[in-house]
């Protein structure tokens, strides 16, 4: 019994001499650093080092992220256990890299902020100019909504998107030409100027102007282009003619092109123009437009009539057929005029119409063309207001009345056109008839 109790407080005495030494042993396990080589005895001790050695403070994170016991166990037991391997890249090589990564950042960062200005801006930018563009009238003041004139201008612009339209415009060699010819033999009103191309299409005038010593040319399109125009410009040049001139508009973003960034003392080419009518006589050329309606497949339709003469009619007209005297109803100085100006009643004597184009101010050569019955056919032709009653006239006979323009309420890009004659002698009315040009 005695020898059975030695036996068991030997054991118990090894058993404790056995703990001892496993507590030793705990207590010299090293805590590995997880950025270096480096270990300590416990991870407050790897926390201090990596905030003085590393720049990394993990405590801060931890409190950052809201770490509880649990995430504190977890975390100490992944790094007692973890393997940690020396890193191949030195220290310094990691801090320049990681400063080149903060200085991307805060550049991209920049130009995020940047944009955001310039889109703001832009947004500005349209608004005003469609306030301009419409009068500066709100929109549940007029009848047209503004959703309608959205809808128009996306047609207006789409109609130019194809190829077909540039390419017909370019092959009119009236048109171009002249614009070559302004633009190559003036060249001291392009040198070392900026010129803004409004409307530049298929960037044609952009490249007379480069051509011509140009400093910088800046060519935009479509409605949202002056926007961007934001530096003061020397000249600007547009092709903006439409059909009687005036048609769809593009004037209008000329002339607040103009007021906006045009220095003072700049020019604006063409500088000049005028709209002409004149008296037009041809009765097969009526039978043609209006004749057919009396007798279609044996049936009489003459109700359309009314229909097709509210519509101006474009086309190449004869001179010869011209029967009377020109006479200029509307003269424009692109360089000071207004859009108020752009809608007017004035008197005539004439029934078919078409301009006169001038490119006059400095110019050592000047250059005009113009798109009458008499000259070379270009793409806008002619416009010929057919009557719903011809009017009998006789030679010397003279006609007095007036030609009242305004753009249309519905669609400001088209034309609201009332021609109003009577005789100059018996003050009798000849014709009082209304169109619309869209």
């Amino acid at each position: 019994m005695a020898d059975e109790l030695t036996a068991t407080l030997s054991e118990e005495s090894e058993n404790e001499d056995e703990w001892e030494e496993i507590e030793k042993e705990d207590l010299t396990i090293s805590t590995l650093c997880l950025f270096c080589d480096k270990c300590f005895k416990n991870a407050e001790d790897v926390w201090r080092h990596c905030s003085f050695a590393h720049g990394i403070d993990i405590i801060k994170i931890k409190r950052n992220h809201d770490f509880d016991d649990d995430s504190d166990v977890e975390m100490d037991d992944y790094i007692n256990q973890r393997n940690h391997t020396e890193a191949n890249v030195p220290y310094s090589q990691y801090l320049d890299m990681k400063l080149r990564f903060q200085q991307l950042e805060d550049r991209a960062n920049c130009a995020e902020a940047n944009l955001a200005r310039a889109l703001e801006d832009l947004s500005l930018l349209r608004s005003v100019a469609k306030n301009a563009l419409l009068g500066e009238q709100k929109d549940e003041e007029r009848p047209g909504s503004a959703c309608n004139i959205d809808e128009n201008d996306d047609a207006y612009f789409s109609s130019y998107a194809h190829f077909g339209i540039h390419e017909e415009m370019l092959k009119d060699k009236t048109r171009t030409e002249s614009y070559r010819d302004f633009v190559l033999n003036n060249p001291m009103i392009f040198k070392d100027k900026v010129v803004l191309d409004v409307g530049c299409g298929t960037g044609i005038l952009s490249m007379f102007a480069a051509k011509a010593g140009a400093k910088h040319v800046i060519g935009i399109d479509q409605s949202d282009i002056i926007y961007q125009a934001m530096d003061i410009v020397d000249v600007i040049i547009s092709e903006w003619m439409g059909y009687f001139l005036l048609f769809e508009s593009m004037l209008d973003t000329v002339l607040l092109a103009r007021d906006r960034w045009l220095k003072p003392g700049g020019c604006v080419y063409p500088d000049r123009c005028k709209i002409c009518f004149a008296a037009l006589g041809n009765s097969e050329r009526v039978q043609r437009k209006l004749g057919f309606w009396d007798n279609v497949y044996g049936f009489k339709m003459s109700c359309m009539k009314t229909s097709v003469c509210t519509e101006p009619s474009i086309e190449i007209v004869n001179h010869k057929d011209e029967i009377s005297s020109r006479c200029t109803v509307k003269n424009l100085d692109i360089t000071s005029c207004q859009q108020s100006d752009l809608q007017f009643k004035s008197p005539f004597t004439a029934f078919v119409a078409f301009f006169d184009i001038f490119f006059d101010k400095d110019c050592v050569q000047k250059v005009n063309f113009s798109t009458s019955p008499s000259h070379n056919p270009t793409h806008w032709k002619q416009t010929v207001f057919y009557l719903a009653h011809p009017i009998n006239v006789s030679q010397g006979q003279v006609l007095e009345g007036f030609v009242l323009c305004t753009k249309s309420i519905k669609d400001p890009r088209s034309l609201d056109i009332t021609i109003e004659a009577h005789d100059k002698v018996t003050q009798k009315i000849l014709c009082h008839q209304s169109y619309l040009l869209q």
